[in-house]
């Protein structure tokens, strides 16, 4: 009995690491255990993790690249701890105890085993439906007293459960297992995003209207870097809010996708939608760092200073340790001729760090090259923005800037080359447009 319905359900653990970002359930598991520690007596409520959450992410060092809000744990107990405390685990436990105790004392082994096997099936979702449904056909009454008159029907009954519930955990199992490495290789960045989408093919023919591979399909398709590519980012953005309007950082996500046309495109109605997006994102509860930093970067380019300014004090409460912030913070200072505090905070950026991300990255060492060439500092301010040019290529603003660092250095050939790339990602840029003539009347 215990292998037939105990096994599969402890067994679910090890496979889900394997085939279903384990990574995330360690993670949401810690979530829920750090829930508990902050309110160990009472918990959090009936919706636990859901509520605690959005307080409790950026403090886990481990968070995955990209996640939104959890509905669960993943595993029963933990679930219980965080939802309703130490008095709802323990009546839960002690429940279960109880139980099992009295069938143990009975003799019962089949209802013994039934609840032992709840017990494991229990702790980790994956194959716990199956696990339960077995368990359930195994403590059906079948005391001693009851043996006799209950044996022609509680055998066929136990049978026909237990043989409804295999046949639906393994379908469910191996369905619900290939969606999920589908989702997974998805997520995997040393494959390419053609052979990231194929599999995310495969995982939508399974589960077709699942919101989770959409919003995979959206990421997947914003890393192809053509206009076209964030166009069906759009698309697929746009379909997935039509299905869940609350979907969890869908409208960020809409929102920078947006941006980033916009910064193709020039096109007004881009950087409407995207304030649109922001907004709405912004109006949620579980508005986390990711909406924060698109918020930061739309107001920026609308121009509204208030609001990019509350934004980043937001940011600053939620997220002391990261970058981007200081990096808007500086852009500021520096439009308002603050230098020693734009020398500050753009140094503190850099010796944060930001694992790996180019923009923000990119963004500093403008600001920092912005910064120099003001301050008389010419080599450094040529050098960081040749930094970012490296990690930025498509920002019109590092180009000018590289336009107007060579020709202050007297290379006005450079300048021109340079000018000529921002009009190429900013036709619409005037500045450099005019600069251009300045150079050709000179010569």
């Amino acid at each position: 009995i215990l292998l037939v319905t105990g096994v599969p359900g402890l067994l679910a653990f090890p496979w889900d690491r394997i085939l279903y970002e384990g990574r995330v359930r360690v993670h949401l598991m810690k979530a829920a255990l750090r829930a508990w520690g902050e309110r160990p007596w009472l918990g959090w409520g009936p919706e636990g993790i859901s509520t605690a959450y959005p307080s409790l992410a950026w403090k886990i060092s481990d968070l995955p690249p990209v996640f939104g809000l959890p509905r669960s744990s993943h595993g029963i107990w933990t679930d219980l701890a965080s939802c309703f405390g130490i008095l709802g685990l323990g009546a839960g436990l002690g429940i279960l105890f109880l139980t099992l105790r009295r069938a143990l004392v009975r003799g019962e082994a089949g209802r013994a085993g039934g609840l032992l096997a709840l017990l494991g099936g229990a702790s980790f979702h994956r194959l716990s439906v199956s696990a339960q449904l077995l368990s359930a056909a195994l403590i059906l009454p079948a005391n001693r007293e009851s043996r006799v008159h209950r044996r022609a029907t509680a055998r066929p009954l136990r049978a026909l459960i237990g043989l409804g519930a295999a046949l639906a955990g393994a379908q469910a199992y191996v369905k619900g297992t290939v969606a999920e490495a589908g989702l997974l290789l998805a997520e995997t960045p040393s494959l390419s995003p053609q052979v990231r989408l194929r599999h995310l093919d495969l995982a939508s023919d399974l589960r077709p209207r699942d919101p989770e591979i959409l919003a995979a399909r959206a990421r997947v398709q914003a890393l192809g870097g053509g206009l076209d590519d964030q166009e069906a980012s759009r698309q697929s953005l746009r379909r997935l809010l039509e299905m869940d309007p609350a979907a969890p950082g869908a409208h960020a996500e809409l929102a920078g996708v947006c941006r980033q046309i916009y910064l193709s495109t020039r096109i007004p109605g881009d950087l409407d939608e995207a304030r649109r997006q922001v907004i709405q994102a912004m109006k949620q509860t579980t508005a986390g760092g990711e909406t924060l930093k698109e918020a930061a970067g739309v107001f920026m380019e609308t121009g509204e200073e208030k609001l990019l300014r509350t934004v980043l004090e937001r940011a600053r409460r939620a997220l002391p340790r990261e970058a981007w912030p200081l990096s808007y913070i500086a852009y500021l200072q520096i439009r308002q001729g603050d230098s020693v505090g734009a020398r500050h905070s753009l140094s503190r950026a850099l010796e944060l760090g930001f694992d790996g991300d180019p923009v923000p990255e990119g963004f500093t060492r403008l600001n920092f090259s912005v910064l120099l060439f003001q301050t008389g500092d010419e080599d450094g301010a040529l050098r960081e923005a040749v930094r970012a040019s490296e990690l930025i290529p498509q920002d019109p603003a590092v180009w000018f800037q590289l336009g107007l660092l060579h020709l202050s250095k007297g290379e006005p050939r450079l300048a021109e080359a340079d000018f000529n790339r921002c009009l190429l990602y900013n036709p619409s840029h005037t500045e450099a447009a005019e600069m251009i003539a300045k150079i050709k009347k000179r010569k």
